[in-house]
């Protein structure tokens, strides 16, 4: 299993790179940026080539 944090600032960024990981993601989890300038998303991808 990979675990991936990207940090990105518009919403269009993180859209594109989700739909580019889609065939590989198991699930993806989006922090809520309380002060922060950057929005961040936890990606966890499976075995890469087992499937």
């Amino acid at each position: 299993m990979i675990k991936i944090r990207i940090s990105y600032d518009k919403q269009q960024e993180a859209e594109r790179l989700l739909q580019i990981l889609s065939p590989a993601i198991k699930g993806a989890k989006v922090q809520k940026s309380e002060n922060g300038q950057h929005k961040k998303i936890y990606i966890t991808i499976g075995r890469l080539g087992s499937e």
